[in-house]
């Protein structure tokens, strides 16, 4: 008898570079989410933009790299749920995609929220962040 077993690929982390990240406005929602861990990282082939009026930042697929941190979390699907809604996910247009991208330095695959630059209101300006860390813009 040969016992086939499966191994289930399940992404626990979350990489973040804005608002969610430590000392960002929004990080307080990661408190009661287990949170293990939370590590400086970085994503290449993203640019990072400022959005304004709004005041927020997004990135979308492009040369450059963007710092960020990577989150490890005990229950992902919770702090997914939570973050998909502060994201716009589920909006119609969504304001940003959850997709897998590779975090580096360790190469590790995470979910991140890719800005949906295609249908936001046309009084939306983007401003291209050239140093790709969100604490670093002036």
């Amino acid at each position: 008898m040969v016992i086939l077993t499966l191994v289930f690929n399940v992404i626990k982390k979350l990489f973040v570079y804005g608002t969610l990240r430590p000392g960002g406005r929004y990080n307080y929602l990661t408190e009661g989410l287990s949170l293990l861990s939370v590590s400086p990282a970085y994503i290449d082939g993203f640019d990072l933009y400022l959005l304004r009026p709004q005041n927020y930042p997004g990135i979308v697929p492009g040369v450059g790299r963007v710092y960020g941190d990577l989150l490890e979390f005990a229950d992902i699907n919770s702090a997914l749920l939570k973050f998909d809604d502060l994201e716009g996910v589920t909006n119609s247009p969504p304001y940003y995609f959850r997709k897998k991208v590779i975090v580096n330095p360790l190469g590790e695959q995470a979910w991140a929220y890719i800005l949906n630059s295609d249908d936001f209101p046309e009084t939306t300006q983007l401003f291209k962040l050239k140093l790709g860390d969100w604490h670093k813009r002036k």
